[in-house]
């Protein structure tokens, strides 16, 4: 792990692979790398209620970041601007899948 200058000369210097940006996380004032970013899967849904073929979207999102955070970023992924018929569901654990009951902090 380098920073970002230091790994820009490097490629510079010697070309190089892949670039896998991480953040660093600060807990208790504990500098951290997050080296795997929760991955999000997402799909719009239907008036019915039922997922949409082919809408699926995945994106990255950081362990430090608010669930408020995270449901504005699926939207934006979207192209969703408007949260007002937006639905949070998770799974924790299982296949049974539940609605975010913090969802209530984010309509408008």
């Amino acid at each position: 792990m380098i920073p970002e200058e230091a790994w820009k000369r490097l490629f510079q210097w010697y070309g190089g692979g892949p670039v896998f940006p991480r953040k660093v996380i600060i807990n208790n004032m504990i500098p951290s790398i997050e080296l795997y970013p929760p991955l999000i899967n997402s799909m719009l849904a239907g008036t019915d209620g039922n997922p949409i073929q082919d809408s699926a979207r995945t994106l990255f999102v950081s362990i430090a970041m608010k669930l408020s955070e995270v449901f504005f970023k699926v939207c934006e992924r979207f192209n969703y601007i408007s949260t007002k018929d937006a639905r949070l569901w998770f799974k924790q654990g299982g296949n049974q899948w539940k609605l975010s009951k913090k969802f209530i902090l984010f309509r408008s």
